[in-house]
């Protein structure tokens, strides 16, 4: 999916391009963030291995910039200003992650109980059961 920035005072670029990633692309961003060898707990901190990780999904999320198609994973996109950032973290996290009322609105719809049970009595079935 294609972003323009070029209405946008101060970006460092005047477009970008987003993928949807996978369940994959995550495996190897965490690798790729770790590095090879490494432990994650003992090189940096748990807050410092996430960002890391999410930068790594955003750079691999990249497919074009300026409308010129980039290797991936794209890491010059940490050179950019934290505002041109900003605007690509926005689209990333939009294109690729559940809002909290979407992720809400999943779970109740799975997990409401019927009408005129308690969530409690709904989810005990079968012979596992106590009680049966």
């Amino acid at each position: 999916m294609r972003f323009d920035l070029s209405k946008i005072k101060n970006c460092s670029v005047t477009s970008f391009d987003l993928d949807e990633l996978n369940g994959r692309d995550s495996i190897d961003a965490a690798a790729r963030a770790i590095g090879p060898g490494g432990d994650e707990g003992s090189r940096m901190s748990s807050y410092q291995a996430n960002m890391q990780h999410r930068n790594q999904l955003v750079a691999q999320s990249i497919s074009k910039v300026n409308d010129e198609l980039v290797q991936r994973p794209y890491m010059q996109w940490e050179q950019w200003t934290l505002r041109t950032q900003e605007f690509v973290l926005a689209a990333y996290m939009r294109l690729n992650e559940a809002t909290k009322a979407e992720v809400d609105g999943f779970i109740m719809a799975h997990f409401a109980a019927p009408e005129g049970q308690s969530a409690l009595s709904s989810s005990r079935s079968g012979s596992g059961s106590p009680g049966t």
